[in-house]
């Protein structure tokens, strides 16, 4: 019970900032470490959306509470169980995608940008 914050903060934002651009010895090329560096600061800004849209979503229905619930709840159970995080973070990117898409609508929601699709889909509604 003691290790379940850490698994959860190991499972969802590992690697740390601290760790992308480390010299150690690896086993992975300098440009899969870049790589996961720019995912890794994309998800980061993906999680203050979500917590934004946690937070200021008026109409909370299931259908939207439910796959988070259940990728969070995954997710920690990859981070009790798995030791890697090399494996972790290949395990969780079907998990990751629903923090992250609903960060996407967050940060949009947060600074009221609307796509261009979405505008014109709303148009030909109208008509």
């Amino acid at each position: 019970i003691h290790y379940v914050p850490r698994a959860m903060q190991i499972a969802l934002f590992a690697p740390f900032p601290s760790k992308w651009f480390s010299t150690e010895k690896r086993n992975s090329s300098a440009v899969e470490i870049y790589i996961s560096a720019v995912e890794m600061f994309y998800s980061y800004v993906a999680y203050i959306g979500l917590l934004y849209w946690l937070v200021s979503y008026r109409r909370w229905r299931i259908e939207l509470l439910l796959p988070v619930a259940f990728a969070l709840g995954l997710t920690l159970l990859l981070g009790l169980t798995v030791a890697n995080v090399g494996t972790l973070y290949r395990m969780r990117f079907p998990f990751a995608m629903i923090f992250i898409s609903l960060g996407m609508a967050g940060l949009m929601q947060m600074v009221k940008i609307r796509p261009r699709w979405l505008e014109r889909l709303e148009s030909n509604v109208d008509r």
